[in-house]
């Protein structure tokens, strides 16, 4: 038969090695402790199927949280620096002369 579905109680137990995990992969501590609580959000919303690799798991789902994180940051760079060079302005057609 395949190994039970995790308990909560499961993954609570693995909160230090999962804080552990997440400073190793963010070097600010506040930083760290976010994505080790996004990881522990989506443990215990989806846990996985089977808890054969439990660890293997919540690596996976940091690191995933991580590269979320990630593209966010660069579409909010990339769109504050459209907005910094004019464009969205020229595109609603709003190109008024003075003079």
């Amino acid at each position: 038969p395949p190994p039970p579905e995790p308990t909560a109680d499961t993954l609570l137990r693995n909160t230090r090695w999962v804080r552990s995990i997440a400073r190793s992969l963010v070097t600010d501590p506040a930083d760290a402790d976010d994505l080790a609580q996004e990881a522990a959000v989506t443990a215990l919303r989806s846990p996985p199927r089977r808890s054969t690799n439990l660890k293997g798991w919540l690596q996976t789902v940091m690191r995933n949280a991580l590269r979320q994180r990630h593209r966010g940051e660069v579409r909010r760079e990339a769109a504050i620096a459209d907005d910094d060079s004019g464009s969205t302005y020229e595109r609603c057609g709003n190109r008024t002369t003075f003079g």
